[in-house]
């Protein structure tokens, strides 16, 4: 992901439940609320590259809340911690030509969880290293020149220490490993812990929409921070975009990645649209426009040409429509809550979601019967 510097004070707020009224005004827009669901906080990934942990997390939460009922704060430096070790491992197995940097992927989250369990943010803050708000500026130039250093000087043979050195430096700046803590009265395990959160890694997917592959097929998506190679499952457009709706309606968030570098995107005004040529001309942001019909065709050319890339992951929490009847995403962003008017949370229009999204993560279950039939999920 893009690696963003935010001039916001880190705020630690105990999880609570995000509350919009029923209308929301953003400039000349009226916006009527249709769906939400329950969500935790809006917190700020600080000057780190971690929105995929950020996302993610608060997708995992508002899971936890559908399933289980209950409110819990999770660590996203858990997450971050766990995936750096694997992506080095990755990065110096491969001779340095993987890619080992700050960013990643929903799919990220849910292998460490896999793997090695998760925790609750009171066990596992991440800020080691002492500043109140996340900062990993030190922290990622260590850990490039570590790895390059590794890469570097063992071309021929890797020694048994190095894998030793890197869990030393991932201490110092995030935290020890964790392998049992006491939370509310109980002692848990990471792994023990996502059991009772009732987090199974194996009930998410990811889908995608492109025509260079076959439909109704997994494909590796091949995007630079998909360092692992995972497989995602690809959808027509107009397929993929039902789900999509079909998973709010039903009570069901969504993990997003895409773009945010397009002009038209501006989280300080809360809005993301997608407008025409001509509508675009001389039109304020904040000021409905005619916006562009998204085909396929629209967003295999903007994939093939780097237009559309992954540099963000953002949570999806429900959805509003305009006077026109458009409808606009409910997205819950980590840039905290004092970043824009809307608490950190903006609306992206339907036509923006068609071209600058790369992928999403769902629950298996809030995709439509005869759609999971055909992925044979």
């Amino acid at each position: 992901m893009k690696f963003i510097h935010l001039s916001i004070a880190f705020i630690s707020i105990s999880l609570v439940l995000h509350a919009q009224d029923k209308n929301v005004t953003i400039g000349d827009y009226e916006l009527k609320i249709k769906e939400t669901v329950a969500v935790g906080t809006v917190k700020d990934q600080g000057t780190t590259g971690t929105c995929w942990s950020f996302a993610t997390t608060s997708f995992i939460e508002a899971e936890i809340m559908r399933i289980t009922r209950q409110n819990v704060d999770i660590a996203e430096m858990y997450f971050v911690r766990n995936a750096y070790e694997e992506k080095a491992d990755n990065y110096v197995r491969m001779h340095g030509k993987g890619n080992f940097s700050p960013g990643g992927q929903a799919h990220d989250v849910m292998h460490v969880i896999e793997k090695s369990g998760m925790v609750p943010e009171s066990v596992y803050p991440g800020r080691a290293y002492g500043y109140n708000e996340h900062n990993h500026h030190e922290l990622n130039n260590v850990l490039t020149y570590f790895t390059d250093g590794v890469v570097k000087s063992s071309p021929n043979r890797l020694t048994t220490v190095w894998p030793i050195a890197l869990n030393g430096i991932l201490d110092a700046y995030l935290g020890k490993e964790i392998s049992n803590f006491t939370f509310k009265d109980k002692t848990y395990s990471p792994e023990t812990f996502a059991d009772e959160m009732k987090i199974h890694p194996a009930d998410y997917v990811e889908l995608t929409t492109y025509n260079h592959m076959p439909f109704y097929a997994p494909f590796v998506l091949k995007v630079p921070d998909n360092w692992s190679f995972n497989e995602y499952y690809n959808l027509p457009l107009d397929v993929f975009m039902e789900t999509i709706n079909h998973a709010l309606d039903n009570g069901f968030s969504i993990c997003w990645d895409g773009d945010v570098s397009d002009k038209w995107f501006s989280h300080k005004d809360g809005l993301a649209i997608s407008p025409t040529e001509e509508a675009a001309k001389g039109t304020p942001l904040q000021s409905p426009a005619e916006e562009k019909n998204i085909t396929q065709t629209d967003r295999q050319s903007a994939y093939n040409s780097h237009a559309v890339t992954d540099d963000h992951l953002m949570h999806i929490t429900g959805y509003a429509r305009g006077k026109d009847g458009t409808i606009y995403y409910q997205v819950k962003n980590s840039w905290g809550t004092t970043s824009n008017s809307l608490e950190g949370y903006l609306y992206m229009s339907e036509p923006y979601f068609r071209l600058g999204t790369i992928a999403v993560m769902v629950h298996k279950n809030a995709i439509p019967d005869a759609t999971r039939e055909k992925l044979g999920l």
